[in-house]
């Protein structure tokens, strides 16, 4: 037997079978449309089925009406929220600078526990901020060795034990439509100390001792360092 709701969802016979009470189901699965107040309006053998009482009678079943399916709408939300797009400050990212990456739903997404992204193939943002909205934020430091002269590209979403869930419960569909975070570049070389040296002398009061360090590319100096 199927049972049959307003807009034409089936629900296939489940359990009940030498009871009074039977249960019909319906798995929502996404693309099957968002449609509010279900009612019931159908309910038939199928494919050879029957239902009758113990003395071989034919239960009711119902054609072509309306029936309200208890106190309260049944509302069905079979459209998952199922695309990203992802941005990020463009800039270049030295090692131990950190890289905010901010993921855009068409619509809020509740998260539990710590989803991550995977950046270039290779390395890991984790989730920040931004549950129950729809702009998702996650961070990630640069570390030795990761170097990227072209944009740094997020490849995949990742739940990592976590959960994303949009407002009705359904999973949110990992899928990055847009993953080029333009203009992010980084540099997972630090510069490293080439050589350094003092002219060998004797210094006395009020003589200045100049030490000279070379690193193997250009640094920027703030402050004043010491050494």
């Amino acid at each position: 037997p199927i049972a049959t709701l307003t807009d034409g969802y089936v629900l296939s016979y489940a359990s009940g079978d030498g009871s009074d009470t039977l249960t019909f189901t319906l798995t929502i699965v996404d693309g099957t449309g968002d449609n509010a107040d279900q009612k019931l309006t159908d309910l038939a053998n199928n494919g050879g089925s029957t239902m009758k009482d113990s003395f071989g009678g034919a239960a009711a079943l119902i054609t072509g009406q309306t029936f309200d399916l208890g106190a309260g709408d049944v509302d069905i939300y079979g459209e998952s929220i199922d695309q990203t797009t992802c941005s990020a400050v463009g800039a270049n990212y030295g090692v131990g600078e950190t890289i905010t990456v901010t993921c855009n739903w068409a619509a809020a997404v509740t998260v539990t526990g710590t989803p991550t992204l995977t950046l270039d193939g290779a390395v890991t943002a984790s989730f920040t901020g931004g549950s129950t909205t729809s702009a998702l934020t996650f961070d990630y430091t640069v570390v030795e060795g990761h170097a990227s002269t072209t944009d740094v590209d997020v490849t995949a979403i990742n739940l990592a034990g976590g959960t994303m869930k949009d407002q009705y419960g359904g999973n949110v569909a990992r899928v990055v439509e847009s993953g080029d975070l333009t203009g992010v570049n980084t540099d997972g070389d630090a510069p490293d100390i080439v050589s350094y040296a003092v002219t060998g002398a004797d210094y006395g009061v009020g003589e200045v001792v100049t030490l000279t360090i070379t690193y193997d590319e250009d640094v920027t100096v703030t402050g004043t360092p010491i050494a």
